[in-house]
């Protein structure tokens, strides 16, 4: 039970990380368009740093979930889906909807 929950864990911590990134990022692309008169957001990338850490944190968790697979199943189960799935938002921009 103890991997289980630490994958879920894992995965709430790393999905709180990029989402605060990605509001973080869209704050500062915003600024950046009122100060400079910026019109083509869409050439702005998140950094590869904040990417790989997410991607980092999404593979710890699958490996406590995969852990804890034995003898609990629907806790790791959950683990490895929040784990996946932050892994597959680790690649998309999400700023673009925290924008105002």
């Amino acid at each position: 039970m103890k991997h289980s929950i630490y994958s879920i864990i894992v995965s709430f911590i790393g999905i709180s990380f990029i989402l605060y990134m990605n509001y973080y990022f869209a704050q500062e692309v915003s600024l950046l368009q009122t100060n400079q008169q910026f019109n083509e957001p869409q050439l702005i990338i998140t950094p590869k740093v904040h990417k790989m850490a997410a991607l980092i944190i999404g593979l710890i968790g699958v490996f406590f979930g995969i852990k804890g697979f034995k003898s609990f199943k629907k806790l790791s189960l959950i683990g490895i889906v929040l784990s996946l799935l932050l892994i597959a938002i680790s690649f998309f921009p999400l700023w673009h909807y925290f924008r105002p």
